[in-house]
Formats: structure tokens, sequence, C-alpha cells
């Protein structure tokens, strides 16, 4: 084929797809004229069946062109005429899932057939066959255009969006004059305070540390006791004393019941009867207990399942944020983690201080083992859930707003992703309250909400890298609720532009973190190898391979498989984008809601890797894929409840069980799915790992010693690590080296090599020929050579046992 011929194809499937949105857009205003029109003219026959009425521009036509005389024409519109759009509804659920089936049956099924669908036609466009997408896009995209189209036809359903009622009210009455004196004085304290740092630490050419907290600290403060009323919150906290203390006993029960299960389960017994007392308690406000509470505590529980499996307990590169946070804990003063607080040189030269300061917090309460380090992700995004909660009931019917936190909660991304040790779902615990506070600034319209606003995007600066883009995302939400055309809201804008400056003075000292923290993106990766394949064509690459990946995962990567999101839920996004799409014309959310869209894919597609978008980077998209879910089950509820096929209470029957089915299809996805998945992928640490758990929980003669015969440049210290954080597993194992360089074994080493109570390991790292030697040299001495092998037969280390300790070869194939 020519470059001539591939140009003419391009531009024709440019000129196709144009059209094809020109006359989508089309069909969408005359569906709206029909309807006001219907709403006008409206017959009293359409008011007694709102099923007609839908469809009434039909009847219309029909009865124009119909003899009014042949009735049995009329009869058999009567008859067809019911069954149109249950038929459509049904196409709709259909084509919504087919492309999540094409995906399952390629990935999980592996069928060959499916995978190369279509792949002739693709590759005819060249920019199209150059993506790293299946060959079967074209599939996927003709059906989310058709399920787009037939929506077109539907009514849009109740009004899921809530009108924004800003009271702008400024500040409660009934402040007392004290509060207000001390409310001026600790703004004008903090003003002069963050000159003064400003002025010794540019003097001194120093990062400023928790001082410059507590400058920031006042400065809000300052504000809040200008805006709210400490006597009317006192009486609003006192009046539900009673409902918010058994949530919260509860909720502390329900934690330490976790922690000592996969920490220090003899105690499990007396934590579960406390337990059990505090739900007792609890169910005595029941009316009184927010739904989010108890998604909030579902997504705990999912969150933490197999926090201490073995073959989660390796990526790679996360054990370097675990020794930040212990020697944080442990041999750090606190001056020293004071005056770094703002420092962005922390694990590896790009990430912040601050993030491992949050997880040494959480070593300190829950312990040092692997629970207490894993934990702090698990309870971070747990309240992710909540801040998110607040964002979206304001601008959003309640029920919408739980179902997204219900998709969040069960998401099987987030269940595996948690399990590593990185810092960086801070970021989404970061954007999270950044939406929320932001939320509480345009419906208040309160200069306290926009100076907490302001400190609260500083902090994204100082967690993972890709929580900068909360920043934009709140500056779009802030302009499209609550924008600057007023002298009033000028001044709330200065104000939170105060608190943002002063945290953000820290990087003004720091100009390392513009190249490796903030500046850490596709471009510096580039600087060696600029666009490989154009600019074009890579950014098309990266986007659009953001854009699906709720679809479809080109590279699986950090226990998350096939999708980042479920079948389901991602048949119900694919709903939701057109239903969030058509209400544009009349809510402001959702035009905020859609550039953000844009906004989260196009900086979580470029700031990475350089290949291809990053799981490290993609959740700060998953809220917006569990909104639009929720959008998409929300319309189809509608839409059943306007053909009258269903009861109410029938509805709730049919959303409980398609919410079971989410909980139980995410559980599948990230055990059963991700488990297998990954078999393979183990690294030397955790197959070991793996073993010891397995010979702990036998009943024979267990080992005593682990023995690893490797170089001499190989390191014992990871299994050190090991032994501390997983002690369950290495309980009363000592672990020993032995140094060679040839198959002839030193004398020296024969007793270590010969112990009838030691398991010998064959650091699989050393050259093959060595590893045979060693082989001859210890089956000489009498130990049995057991061969480990991965499930697929790949061979993945030599062990060594004695006679006593035979039983153990059976172990590792299990």
């Amino acid at each position: 084929m020519t470059p001539e011929r591939d140009s003419q194809i391009l531009i024709l499937t440019g000129i196709a797809v144009l059209l094809g949105v020109l006359f989508d857009f089309a069909w969408i205003l005359a569906q709206r004229k029909l309807r006001a029109r219907r709403n006008v003219n409206e017959t009293s026959p359409a008011e007694k069946n709102p099923l007609q009425n839908d469809f009434l521009p039909l009847v219309d036509r029909s009865d124009r062109n119909v003899n009014q005389d042949n009735e049995g024409w009329k009869s058999l519109w009567r008859v067809v005429f019911p069954w149109i759009r249950p038929i459509l509804l049904c196409s709709i659920l259909i084509l919504a899932v087919i492309p999540s089936a094409l995906v399952v049956m390629d990935r999980w099924f592996d069928l060959e057939k499916i995978r190369f669908l279509f792949s002739d036609l693709r590759c005819k466009v060249p920019l199209l066959c150059a993506l790293p997408l299946p060959e079967y896009i074209l599939l996927i995209l003709f059906c989310l255009l058709a399920v787009g189209l037939l929506i077109a036809l539907f009514p849009l359903g109740r009004q899921m969006f809530l009108e924004l009622r800003a009271d702008a009210t400024g500040s409660d009455a009934g402040i007392s004059p004290m509060q207000i004196t001390i409310s001026r004085l600790l703004r004008w304290i903090s003003l002069a305070g963050f000159a003064a740092i400003a002025a010794f630490n540019v003097a001194d050419r120093r990062i400023p540390g928790a001082e410059l907290a507590l400058v920031a600290g006042t400065y809000v403060t300052g504000w809040l006791l200008r805006d709210i009323s400490l006597v009317r919150l006192w009486k609003i906290l006192w009046e539900n004393r009673g409902w918010m203390f058994a949530c919260l006993l509860a909720h502390s029960a329900l934690v330490m019941v976790l922690a000592v299960y996969y920490s220090s389960p003899n105690y499990l017994p007396i934590f579960a009867a406390v337990l059990v007392l505090a739900i007792i308690f609890l169910l005595r406000f029941r009316h009184r207990i927010p739904t989010i509470y108890w998604i909030f505590s579902l997504g705990i529980i999912l969150f933490s399942i197999n926090i201490n499996a073995w073959w989660t307990s390796v990526v790679g590169d996360e054990y370097g944020f675990y020794e930040s946070a212990r020697e944080i804990l442990e041999k750090t003063n606190l001056s020293v983690v004071a005056a770094h607080l703002f420092d962005e040189m922390g694990v590896y030269g790009q990430n912040p201080y601050f993030a491992s300061i949050v997880q040494s917090l959480f070593l300190r309460v829950f312990g040092t083992q692997s629970f207490g380090w894993r934990f702090s992700n698990i309870y971070l995004i747990a309240l992710s859930i909540l801040f998110l909660y607040i964002f979206f009931k304001t601008f959003l019917d309640r029920r919408v707003a739980l179902l997204a936190c219900f998709f969040l909660a069960v998401s099987h991304y987030l269940i595996n992703f948690s399990k590593i040790g990185y810092v960086s779902l801070q970021a989404l615990f970061t954007l999270s309250i950044s939406l929320a506070v932001a939320a509480w600034a345009a419906r208040s319209g309160r200069t306290a909400a926009f100076a907490l606003c302001g400190v609260v995007l500083a902090m994204n600066f100082y967690v993972f890298g890709i929580a900068i883009v909360s920043i934009p995302l709140v500056i779009l939400l802030l302009l499209c609720f609550a924008p600057p055309i007023s002298r009033p809201a000028r001044l709330r804008w200065a104000v939170l532009a105060g608190g943002f400056g002063m945290l953000c003075f820290p990087l003004c000292f720091q100009p390392a973190f513009w190249k490796t923290g903030f500046g850490f993106t596709i471009f510096t990766t580039l600087e060696k190898n600029p666009f490989p394949d154009g600019p074009v064509q890579f950014l098309a690459n990266r986007i659009l391979t953001s854009w699906f990946s709720y679809l479809y995962i080109t590279n699986e990567s950090h226990f998350v498989s096939m999708s980042y999101v479920d079948w389901m839920t991602a048949a119900f996004v694919g709903i939701g984008f057109f239903v969030i799409l058509y209400w544009i014309r009349r809510s402001r959310f959702a035009v905020f809601f859609l550039l953000g869209w844009i906004l989260l894919l196009t900086v979580a597609s470029i700031i990475g890797s350089p290949d291809l978008p990053s799981t490290t980077r993609m959740f700060v998209v998953l809220p917006w894929w569990a909104l639009a879910a929720a959008f998409g089950l929300s319309w189809l509820r509608d839409q059943l409840r306007f053909m009258g096929s269903a009861g109410g209470r029938i509805q709730t029957f049919i959303l409980a069980g398609v919410l079971a089915i989410l909980v139980a299809t995410n559980l599948f996805y990230a055990t059963v799915i991700s488990y297998d998945r990954w078999l393979d992928r183990q690294v030397f640490e955790s197959l070991v790992l793996r073993l010891a758990g397995e010979i702990r929980g036998g009943s024979l003669a267990a080992p005593e010693k682990y023995v690893f015969v490797t170089y001499a440049d190989w390191s014992l210290n990871p299994f050190l690590r090991f032994k501390e954080i997983y002690p369950r597993s290495w309980s009363g194992i000592q672990l020993e080296k032995v140094a060679v360089d040839s198959p002839l074994l030193p004398e020296s080493t024969l007793p270590i090599l010969t112990d009838s109570k030691s398991i010998l390991f064959v650091v699989p790292t050393q050259p093959e020929q060595l590893q045979d030697g060693l082989r001859v040299s210890l089956q000489a001495l009498g130990e049995k050579w057991c061969p480990v092998y991965s499930p697929s037969g790949k061979w993945e280390y030599d062990m060594y046992t004695s006679k006593e300790l035979a039983w153990v070869c059976s172990k590792p194939d299990g």
C-alpha cells in the first residue's frame, strides 16, 4: 500500500468519524426538540400513558400515514408499540456488554479467534494499526457509538444533577466578639510569621520546616474562626454525639480486629467480641447511620484481603519506602523530622519526605510488620471514599453519589494495588480532600473554605507526583461554580492564593524538584529518545490507550489484571458517559465532569513511564470511571421504572443483586485472576516466603535454618528484612549465607551445608555452569535435590534438603 493510499484512507476515516459525530449531535437535537414540542401539545392519552408520551412523534407519524378506517394496522401498532422500548433497552445492554465480553474472552479465556477480529481492516489505517490496543478495537468503537445513538432515543431520566445553591452567607450568625477578635489576631500573626520565615530562610537559603506548617495552620484557623461559630459547632456535635460515638467505636473495633487478625491472631477472640458488642451498640442508631459509613467499612475490609499474601509481597522497588518510614520511626528525632517536613528529595531522590512521615505514623500505631506498613495505603484510600462522597453529593443526587462510592469500595484495582507499600495512593487521598473542600467552597461561598482549599491544594506538592493534577482540576471546578466575577469573589480567590502560596514557598529552595519530582514526566524521559514514532503517533498512543484502559490494559503490572475496572462496571461506564454527554447543555457539572475526565486522562497518560500509561498513575481517573458507571446504572434503573415493568421492591432486589455480583466479580479479579497471572512473575524472595509459610503450617519436623548458597557480593539483607516484616512465616528460623565461587565447596562450609535441620537455597542469579557444579557437589554430600518450578513449568530455583526434611520438597509445587 502506497503512502498516498494510506493518506486517503486516513482522510476518509476522519471524514466518516466527523460525519458520524455531527449526525449523532443532530440526532440529539432533533430528539430534544420533539420532546419539547410534545410537552407543549400534551394530550390526555399521553398523560395517562408515559410510554406513549416518549414515542409520541412515532405515533403521530403512523396516524398520518395509516388510513383511519384501517383498524387492522392500528391494532397491530398497539401490539408492537409497547415492545419497542424494552427491545431498544436490551439492545443498549447487549452493545454495552460486548466490549467487556471481547476483553474477557481474549484475556481470560485466551481465545485467538477473538484476538484477531478485524485485524486486516484496522491496519488499513497506519495510525490505528500502531496503537497498542486489541485488534477488535473497531468493534468496540462501533458498539460504544451505537450505545450513544440508542440512548438518544430515550428520555434522560430523573434529574441526577443538583442545582448548586451557594449560601454566600459569609459567616455564621451569633459569633462572639471575642472569637472575632481572636480570628483577626490569628490572621495577622500568620501573615507576620510567614514574612519572618520568608526573610530568614531567604537569607540562610534553608528550606522551611514545621514552623511554616504552623503558620499555615494559624492562617486557616483564623479564617475558620471568622466564619464558623464554635458554639453552633459544639451544639451540632453534642446533639449527634450518640450515633457519632457509636460509629467511631465500631470503626475502631473493626480496625483493631483486622490488625490483630493479620498480625497477632492469638488475641483475635477478644477483639472479635469487642467488635460484636460495638456493632450491637451501633444498631441502636441504625436509622441515623449514613449509608456511606457502611460503604466505607466495606472498603476497608475488601482492601485488607490478602494483605500478607506471599504473591503480593514483592514488586521490586517498594521496600525503599519501608526503610525510609522505619528510619524516621526508630532513628530520626523529632527536630530532624520537623526540619525536613517539606523536603522533596526523599526516597530515591524523587518522592517527598512527608509521604514517608505518613507511613511512619502507621508503623507507630500498628507495628513495623507487613500490616502496619501496607495498611497506610488501605486506610487512606478508604478515607478517600468518604471525601469523594462529600464532593459527589454536593452536585449530584445522593443515590448516584452512593453508587459511585460503592464502585470505588469494591474496585479490584484498589484491592490489589493498595497491597504494595508505595506512597502513590496518597495522591488519591489528597485529590479527594481537594475536591471535597473545593465543593464546600463552591457551595457555601465562605472565605474560610477558600483559605482551607488553598492550603490543601498546596499539600499535593508534598505527596506522590501525580497529585499535582488536583490543582488544575480544582481550579476548573471553582471557575465553573464560583468564578471571580465580583469583588467579594475575587477576595475569596485572593485568600485561596495566600494559603496556596504559603505552602508552596519551600519549593523555591528546591530546584531539583522541578526535574525529579514535578518534572518527572514523559518529557523528561524522552530527552534521550524524543518521540521515536513522531509526536502525533506518540500522543495518540498514550492518550487513546489511557482512554480505553478501563476496558483493556496493554501492560499489566502491579498485580492489576485485564482492565482497570471489572467487566460489569465497564459496561456501565460506556452507558454513563453518553448519559453525561447528553446532560452537558443542562448542567454545569456535566461540563466540568467531561473537561475533568479529559484533563485526568491526559495528565495520567503523560506522567510516568516512557512506554505506556502506568498503573502507578491511572488510579486518579478511577473516581471518574466510578461516577460514569453510577450514572449508567442509575439511568438503566430509571428506564425500568418508566416502563413500569418492575415495582419498587423488585427494583431494589435487582439492584441488590447487581451490587452483590459486582463484589463477587471484583474479588474474583483481585484474587483468582491476578493470582493466576502473577504466579509466573514472582521473584526469588517471594517464592522463598511462600515456602516458609507453607512449611510453618506443616505438622512434620520443621527446619531451623535457611542457608543461601551464593556469590560473595550477594546480600542477605532482603531476607533479614522479610523476617522482620513477616515474623509469623519465619518464626524460629535462622538465616545464613555461604559464599562460593566454584563448585568445590570449602571444608569450613561443610558443617553448615550438611546440617540435617537446614534447607539449602542456591540463588538462581548465579551462572548456570556454577549451579550445575554445585548440584553435583551437594548431592555428593547426601543432600536431596529439589528443583522448584512455576505452575507453567518454568524453573525458578534449586533447593536441597536432608533426608529428615525431604517432605519439604513437595511444598513449593503445591
